[in-house]
Formats: C-alpha cells, sequence, structure tokens
C-alpha cells in the first residue's frame, strides 16, 4: 500500500506485466520482453496438471525435480507436455502417488 507499491503495479501494469506470486504461479512480461511467459508450481505424482494460465502454443519448455525425500535415488522425473495449460509428471522408479515433484515452465 506504499506509494512505491502503488506505482510499480502502475508501471507493471502500463507495460503489461501480469503475475500471481504464489505455490503455483506466473509472471507475463508482455510485449516488453517479448511474450515470455514464466510458470511454476508442485505436482503430485502422476497427476494431471493445469497450468495457471496457457501458454500461446505448446512450445514451451517443462523441467520437474523431485520435492523432498526420494526413496529411490535413481528415480527420474518423466514430463508430459499435453496441452497449452495441461502437463503431467510421473516418476519413473517410484510410482507412490505421495512422490511429488517441484517444476517450472517457460516459453510464450
Amino acid at each position: 500500500d506504499s506509494w512505491f507499491g502503488k506505482m510499480m503495479k502502475w508501471v507493471l501494469d502500463a507495460s503489461g506485466v501480469k503475475y500471481l506470486i504464489d505455490t503455483n504461479g506466473y509472471v507475463c512480461f508482455g510485449s516488453l520482453f517479448g511474450g515470455l511467459i514464466i510458470q511454476w508450481g508442485t505436482s503430485v505424482n502422476g497427476m494431471l496438471n493445469v497450468l495457471p494460465i496457457a501458454f500461446n502454443n505448446n512450445g514451451y519448455t517443462l523441467v520437474a525435480t523431485a520435492n523432498g525425500y526420494v526413496a529411490n535415488p535413481e528415480s527420474v522425473r518423466v514430463v508430459k507436455v499435453l496441452s497449452k495449460n495441461q502437463i503431467q509428471i510421473i516418476s519413473s522408479k517410484d510410482s507412490s502417488a505421495a512422490m511429488g515433484s517441484y517444476w517450472i515452465a517457460m516459453g510464450k
């Protein structure tokens, strides 16, 4: 609610930057940075995830890593881009539903 905070929000809004800073969130940099979108979040093993906002196309990069304890140290994350706003992350060695992932995606 400070003067600086209000001014910063006005500048970001005027430049087309949109954001949601949360556990699952995003930053859309708008035309100022060529339409770059960065999103992040958490996922439970094998669950279908809907991204906070849709990308303009399916050509985005998605990276995932284990969050917390990994029962099998050889376990890797298999990431599936299903659509502009849906992903699925599966642990290759541990099918436990408790296994989770952190993910980050970048694209336009």
